[in-house]
């Protein structure tokens, strides 16, 4: 016959005070969360870097440099944000 140990539960060691089992550890080490903010921001870093590079390889991310130089926004919009700044100019 084969027993099981319940790893202290049967005790109530590892139970809240509502007796449910407690998720985390006694002593919560500071390296632990430094290696988890490490992680996540390298998850984050690592999955922006791609995102970016498929947005830039396939739509572009830079309006074209006539674009630029005229406005964007008569590109875009067909009419000057601001048409009152440019009174002398045309």
């Amino acid at each position: 016959m084969i027993r099981r140990r319940h790893l202290g539960a049967r005790r109530g060691r590892h139970l809240g005070p509502d007796r449910s089992a407690v998720l985390q550890t006694p002593r919560p080490s500071f390296g632990a969360q430094l290696l988890g903010i490490a992680s996540i921001f390298a998850w984050v870093f690592i999955a922006s870097l791609v995102v970016w590079g498929i947005l830039k390889a396939v739509v572009g991310l830079r309006v074209s440099e006539e674009e630029e130089y005229e406005g964007v926004d008569i590109a875009e919009c067909g009419m000057e944000a601001y048409p009152e700044f440019n009174v002398g100019k045309k």
